[in-house]
């Protein structure tokens, strides 16, 4: 195992909250994931802060103590006090992890196994078979994190962070919960969308058939959505809406296909940035929140995508050190 410093586990730590790292520590977090056990423990971490509150509130003593023990006992960290004071602040960071979600462990010995799906950027969807015979389609860098356990109890819960497609088999005495962050969609059997990343305001859930009920964990307000409906929830705002839409637009990506419907440029970019695996800047504030429709085949080169926006949007753009600036 590739031996890591105590500024290393702080690039780790941040990796996993979704904070921006240089391309030579992406690189060094790529190196350290190719043994098993450090993929292991990666995914245990990122799941810690999928799952939800409530589970996260359980044994929490217990999962610090073991995730220090698994994180440190390698780094081999040579000044003790200053071991200490980077364990605190360690500690602080998955604290707040734990705050939005937990990692449940039973005791000391014996760990609830959780399974963490990633479809990485750049791979356009990746399929999963749940336990209950579910399918859930992964769109491009999402995540999905669910335990046996549940499925095996009276309530079937996954975590999801990203966009997924989910086919929900019906079973009326186990209840299906999406929990995704600001929110818990709840089903018995159905087909419906989520897009929930994390750098994006908005949570949307798309009904296909069946019906769902979205609630919005910080209010506690509940809605049920019908076929062909869309509940939005904005993280900002903290409002639930329900609109009516044509569900083939939400769903297309499933294919390869970039669609997006009256959406800022900004989450257009990322969007293109998972798809391509590229990196985009806006220079230009005043573009950022400008809203576009389009509709483009997955064969379709970034740059020619680009030019199409460009002739609505008026704006410049040009590729400089593997990035794509924007003015």
């Amino acid at each position: 195992m590739k031996k890591c410093d105590d500024k290393t586990w702080e690039k780790i730590a941040l990796g996993l909250s979704n904070e921006e790292l240089s391309d030579k520590d992406t690189q060094f977090i790529g190196e350290w994931q190719k043994e098993d056990a450090n993929r292991q423990l990666f995914d245990i971490l990122a799941g810690i802060r999928l799952l939800p509150d409530e589970e996260a509130q359980k044994d929490k003593d217990i999962v610090l103590n073991m995730t220090w023990s698994k994180m440190f006992s390698s780094a081999q960290i040579q000044h003790k006090k200053r071991r200490n004071f980077f364990m605190a602040g360690m500690a602080a960071t998955v604290l707040i992890l734990l705050s939005v979600g937990g990692f449940y462990y039973r005791n000391s010995t014996e760990v609830e196994k959780y399974t963490s799906v990633y479809c990485p950027v750049g791979e356009q969807t990746k399929k999963v078979i749940l336990p209950d015979n579910s399918e859930v389609i992964l769109n491009s860098d999402s995540r999905l994190v669910y335990s046996e356990k549940s499925f095996a109890d009276n309530r079937r819960k996954v975590s999801l962070e990203g966009e997924a497609l989910f086919t929900v088999s019906h079973d009326k005495r186990h209840p299906f919960t999406v929990n995704v962050n600001g929110a818990a969609i709840n089903v018995l059997g159905t087909c419906f969308n989520v897009r929930s990343y994390p750098n994006e305001d908005q949570m949307q859930t798309t009904l296909i058939n069946g019906s769902v009920e979205i609630e919005n964990t910080k209010t506690a307000g509940i809605v049920r959505i019908k076929p062909n409906e869309q509940a939005t929830l904005s993280r900002a705002k903290g409002n639930l809406e329900i609109t009516n839409v044509n569900v083939e637009d939400y769903v297309k990506w499933k294919e390869g296909w970039l669609q997006f419907q009256s959406l800022a440029f900004r989450d257009i970019t990322r969007m293109l940035e998972r798809h391509f695996n590229v990196k985009i800047a806006i220079e230009n504030n005043n573009l950022k929140d400008e809203l576009f429709t389009g509709k483009f085949k997955n064969d379709e080169k970034l740059e020619d995508i680009l030019k199409v926006i460009q002739v609505y949007g008026k704006f410049k753009y040009q590729l400089k050190n593997n990035e794509y600036v924007i003015n």
